[in-house]
């Protein structure tokens, strides 16, 4: 991609006022990385006419990469004004005002995943839920692809339920243990297994745009996801030698949310210095076999017993270890959304430009009251959000120290 920049550079030395070459330019340059060089090209490209649905379409990419998710609204509108039924351009249209905070047209629009992905389309004998009355009806509510999401919008089966529903719920397996937990679900399906009898099915990420969900409505006032007593007596029974505030580090992106991979090591070395705080690396399983939650990569980090092989139980002994921690500090993966559906106090670290979910220029989120955001402020650079979260880290700990001082009645000199 570097020659193809170089080489874009040269031809617009002969030819300064080519608008396709800065478009190309600005195209190679947003493939390379290069963010705030590709929206000066591509702007300058639209500036001398380039006006096509692919100039501004790439202009619009660009700019949710900067993050500018209104400018890249702008965008996508002028495209769809050249081709109204682009379904990637609707979709990534939805992304831009979901990270806005428009929620009722951004939950709409994302309908048009279905036509853009090429998403399997449930041909049911029931019809699809559209807002009908839910009193003694038996909704079947199917997950999608990626679980964040599945998690993240589980907090609806309570919803329906408080409407009167039966809800039973579809999912990939090693969720269907997990997802028992949830309020309001009374039965949960393996994907590809039989649908258990209903009156109206819906695809779950549909809810949102179904129950008209604004920013302001989001269902959160309670934790919404449990797990058994005696699982979490059990593994907080593991985590009683460690002393000081007990800290899981989920620092591992999963596959389908991608993730810098210099993030985890950089964190590490700067977590693992604060003081009276000790780590459990909460890790995902793959294959469905059994490995260990903790890999001693430091001194401060200790390790438990291997998890269940069977990736259904394995889930479950996870959001347990979770409940009898402290903290969870985790990327946008799994292990941060099943936190924050359980209530735990949770530290999220985001890249500069983060999925639409997480909005912008907050550190707090609608969806999970437990929850705070570290925000990447520099493309590419750590070091600023590990150094803030290490000194948050010690502060807490200092705090717990005090406490657990004033309980036995020991008072340090100042």
């Amino acid at each position: 991609m570097r020659e193809a920049i170089a080489c874009f550079r040269r031809a617009l030395e002969l030819s300064p006022e080519s608008a396709s070459l800065y478009s190309n330019l600005g195209l190679a340059s947003l493939k390379a990385g290069r963010i705030e060089e590709a929206v000066s090209h591509l702007r300058k490209a639209i500036w001398l006419g380039a006006g096509s649905f692919d100039t501004h379409k790439n202009l619009a990419r660009a700019l949710m990469a900067l993050p500018d998710p209104a400018g890249a609204e702008e965008c996508y509108l002028a495209a769809l004004r050249l081709k109204p039924d682009d379904a990637e351009a609707h979709y990534h249209l939805a992304r831009a005002m979901l990270m806005s905070g428009k929620f009722e047209q951004g939950w709409l629009e994302y309908e048009w995943r279905f036509k853009w992905r090429d998403l399997p389309r449930r041909h049911l004998p029931r019809p699809r839920w559209s807002g009908e009355d839910l009193v003694g009806k038996r909704i079947v509510i199917l997950a999608e692809e990626d679980p964040r999401d599945t998690i993240q919008l589980a907090r609806y089966f309570d919803v329906l339920a408080e409407q009167g529903a039966k809800v039973a719920v579809e999912c990939e397996a090693p969720l269907t243990k997990l997802l028992a937990g949830c309020r309001g679900v009374r039965k949960i399906v393996e994907r590809g297994s039989r649908l258990p009898e209903h009156d109206f099915y819906i695809p779950l990420i549909s809810l949102p745009a179904t129950l008209a969900t604004t920013l302001q409505t989001v269902p959160a006032a309670r934790p919404y996801l449990g797990v058994a007593t005696a699982e979490v007596e059990f593994w907080k029974r593991q985590l009683t030698p460690m002393a000081g505030v007990k800290v899981g580090l989920a620092l591992e992106a999963d596959s389908s949310a991608g993730g810098p991979s210099a993030l985890a090591q950089r964190m590490m070395e700067h977590l693992t210095e604060a003081r009276n705080a000790a780590f459990l690396e909460l890790r995902h399983l793959e294959g469905g076999g059994g490995r260990d939650l903790i890999t001693p990569q430091y001194p401060s980090v200790g390790q438990l017993e291997s998890v269940p092989s069977d990736p259904n139980d394995a889930m479950i002994a996870l959001a347990a270890v979770m409940r009898s921690l402290d903290l969870v500090i985790a990327v946008d993966n799994m292990f941060a959304h099943i936190a924050g559906a359980m209530g735990i106090p949770t530290w999220t670290i985001l890249p500069i430009a983060p999925e639409p979910r997480w909005l912008l220029g907050r550190d707090d989120t609608p969806w999970y009251p437990t929850m705070r955001l570290f925000r990447q402020r520099y493309r590419n650079e750590w070091t600023d959000v590990a150094i803030a979260m290490t000194r948050e880290l010690d502060r807490r700990s200092r705090q717990t120290s005090a406490k657990a001082a004033d309980a036995e009645g020991i008072h340090f000199p100042c």
